[in-house]
């Protein structure tokens, strides 16, 4: 499992986690700043319970600070972009051009939609929904994690039994290839689900008319 993945696991086994009195943490203990805001030291924690050094995610407590980590180490990307899952989002809900809100991308579903896991949201660690295009994000801090390399992914034709292997990655529980990868292993065809309003996809089918 790569870094990305790492991180996500130890945010998603917080979710639910509240704040005690007055921003009484279990993240800013660590810190050594309970009783402030956490958003940031949540996404430090994070990164260090899941092994990853600071010079990979910074240990930061500061959202404008990580901002500016990000920024001069040329691992900046402004809202619109496509973010992965894993990257670290910045929010500016102020609309003053500074970062006052952070969270990890949990999930970018592909249809202009991303899922958040949030510290300090609501005094608590929650995950939340927002449109790509949502003013209220500054743009995304992106770790150069390790584990992203590819790796080979293996297919199993269920008509034929045989198990077949092109390059992919795992990411946030799923393993993602390249489709013009699977086409060179066996013959693609591609669907409209009209009762699922989903697409469908059929490699190595048996012959037919299609």
């Amino acid at each position: 499992m790569g870094q990305r993945q790492q991180i996500l696991t130890v945010a998603a086994a917080q979710l639910g986690y509240r704040e005690g009195e007055n921003n009484d943490t279990k993240y800013g203990a660590w810190y050594g700043m309970n009783h402030q805001p956490w958003c940031m030291m949540f996404v430090s924690w994070c990164a260090a319970q899941a092994g990853i050094d600071e010079e990979t995610v910074p240990r930061e407590a500061y959202c404008p600070s990580a901002v500016e980590w990000f920024r001069s180490r040329g691992l900046w990307a402004q809202r619109g972009v496509n973010p992965q899952a894993g990257d670290i989002v910045f929010f500016d809900e102020n609309g003053n051009g500074t970062a006052d809100h952070t969270g990890l991308v949990a999930e970018n579903f592909g249809d202009g939609y991303l899922a958040v896991i949030e510290g300090n949201r609501e005094d608590n660690v929650a995950r939340y929904r927002y449109p790509l295009d949502y003013r209220g994000i500054l743009g995304y801090g992106c770790p150069a994690y390790q584990g992203d390399e590819q790796e080979m992914i293996k297919i199993k034709n269920l008509d034929t039994g045989v198990v077949l292997e092109c390059e992919g990655f795992y990411q946030s529980g799923h393993n993602y290839i390249q489709l013009r990868d699977v086409e060179k292993l066996a013959p693609v065809v591609i669907d409209w689900d009209e009762q699922e309003r989903i697409a469908t996809l059929r490699a190595n089918f048996r012959g037919g008319n299609d």
